[in-house]
């Protein structure tokens, strides 16, 4: 006997015919995501009528559902690793997997704001979401030309990262940009990598920014004094404006602080920047961003979610360690 199950969306009450609990619990998860997301957009959108493919109809009104929740800063992201279990089966893991979609540009299914649960080689658990799509495409002096996806983790690195061990912001000689020369950058390359499952190792790609340089052999500088196209790695941090949109104290008599940044959606709303550690407290974040006006000052993102700013050897700031996949 097939069970029926009721899709009403703005207003439509017709019944389907559903004969399995997979089907059934799908269409009921559809007709209640978009009756959340439709509340606040009214417009109808939706398959609706009797007949054809439930199931199918269900899942569509689902996808769309997800999309209007992601327009609206409502969404929450799901687990990758369960939506896609079937097609993850069919590769050696999720990573390769994953890797697979991002180059082929096949983002179906894949918003920012989804998310693996990645297991450290220590032993810790990271919440990686989709924090931007594809944001740099065909941008930099070496053109970027294969689709990426940059990873934004939930959790702070639980201990104190200073940004510097000393009190400063500058670059040096033989690094001229501050971030590259930062004790921070150093601790994402050489202790925060190695950590990472050889299985995502795999996937990251080495990531290009045109970054700020900060030197002179004048003495330490209050702003940027030129920039540069470098690589950072295959673990970094994020700036002023791929988190908030703009450039807050990095940018007084800065001209060279934005380079060729982006906006990242994971950050859409203020609450978005939010990071607690493993206890979920909540925590402040480096960025990669130095302070105008300054030569020790470092911008940050406060617990409270608030863009501010810290000395470069202040302890009680923590990283944000991102990655780029798509090789």
């Amino acid at each position: 006997m097939a069970e029926l199950v009721k899709i009403g969306i703005l207003g439509e009450t017709d019944a389907f015919e559903v004969e399995d609990t997979s089907a059934r619990s799908t269409a009921t998860a559809a007709n209640s995501k978009a009756e959340e997301a439709l509340a606040k957009f009214p417009v109808s959108i939706f398959n609706g009528g009797t007949g054809g493919n439930t199931l199918e109809i269900a899942r569509e009104n689902l996808e769309v559902s997800y999309d209007l929740q992601v327009m609206l800063g409502i969404y929450e992201g799901r687990d990758l690793m369960e939506v896609f279990a079937d097609e993850i089966s069919d590769y050696t893991d999720e990573a390769e997997w994953f890797n697979a979609r991002v180059i082929a540009g096949d983002f179906a299914g894949i918003r920012p704001f989804d998310y693996f649960d990645i297991n450290l080689t220590d032993g810790k658990v990271f919440r990686y979401r989709v924090g931007a799509i594809d944001p740099y495409m065909h941008t930099s002096d070496q053109e970027v030309v294969k689709h990426h996806i940059i990873m934004v983790p939930d959790q702070v690195w639980p201990d104190s990262v200073p940004w510097n061990t000393t009190n400063t912001n500058q670059g040096t000689s033989t690094t001229k940009n501050p971030y590259l020369a930062s004790n921070l950058h150093r601790w994402e390359v050489n202790t925060f990598y190695p950590l990472m499952p050889q299985k995502w190792k795999n996937v990251m790609a080495e990531h290009r920014l045109l970054l700020e340089e900060r030197y002179s052999t004048a003495g330490a500088q209050t702003n940027s004094t030129s920039w540069s196209w470098q690589s950072v790695g295959k673990v970094f941090s994020l700036s002023e404006i791929e988190v908030y949109g703009f450039l807050g104290w990095s940018k007084i008599n800065n001209a060279y602080a934005a380079g060729m940044d982006c906006h990242f959606p994971i950050f859409k709303t203020t609450a978005n920047r939010i990071r607690r550690n493993h206890s979920d407290a909540r925590c402040a974040w480096w960025l990669r961003s130095v302070g105008a006006g300054s030569s020790s000052w470092v911008c940050n993102v406060s617990s409270y979610g608030i863009c501010t700013y810290a000395d470069a050897s202040h302890a009680g700031v923590r990283a944000l360690p991102c990655f780029r996949v798509g090789v």
